[in-house]
């Protein structure tokens, strides 16, 4: 089993110099962070989409072994319903296509919906039908009601994961026995 270890980011100028040694400069922090960590989650795709320089430079700079999660695009999860459209799932499709640099250095894309985004079977069934078979998606789905063990059991029926999450400090006690783990700590 293979595991990677890593941050929500590495372009943080404050790790100066606990992780990054002073005079460093801000291009060279990603290189350096790999020295550190085996993976990263890219949170600025949820905001734009990448463009294949940017791309290129990040898998450029991390070795062989390394992989990145990347957050999908805002425009499929930060809306009042979860439900895709058409030209939603050929943006999805683009925003992955726009990953391509990076290769097998690439690691899951997490679908991480608005907090207040409700359960709704058939958006599910449609983004799941949507799904790359080529790509690990993980889906972080917050809001209460999608915490059922049916929603689980359709995710990882259609190849994907659920993301768990911590919050409150304490160590996750509800992992699941088999598949992919992707797993958030996010308490301070």
């Amino acid at each position: 089993m293979a595991l990677f270890v890593g941050t929500s980011g590495w372009s943080y100028k404050e790790w100066q110099p606990a992780v990054y040694p002073p005079g460093l400069a801000t291009a060279e922090f990603l290189r350096h962070y790999a020295t550190i960590f085996t993976a990263c989650e890219i949170n600025a795709t949820h905001y734009r989409v990448p463009t294949p320089d940017a791309v290129a430079r990040w898998a450029d700079a991390v070795p062989d072994g390394f992989r990145f999660a990347v957050k999908a695009h805002r425009r499929l999860t930060d809306r009042p319903s979860l439900a895709w459209t058409d030209a939603d799932i050929a943006f999805f499709h683009r925003f992955l296509e726009a990953l391509a640099p990076l290769g097998n250095k690439l690691g899951p894309v997490l679908i991480q919906p608005a907090d207040e985004q409700v359960r709704d079977d058939d958006a599910l069934g449609t983004i799941l039908g949507a799904l790359p078979t080529n790509q690990q998606i993980v889906f972080e789905l917050r809001h209460p009601s999608w915490h059922d063990s049916e929603v689980t059991t359709r995710i990882t029926a259609a190849g994907a994961a659920i993301c768990v999450t911590e919050t409150d400090g304490h160590a996750p006690s509800d992992l699941p026995s088999s598949g992919p783990l992707y797993v958030r700590l996010r308490a301070t």
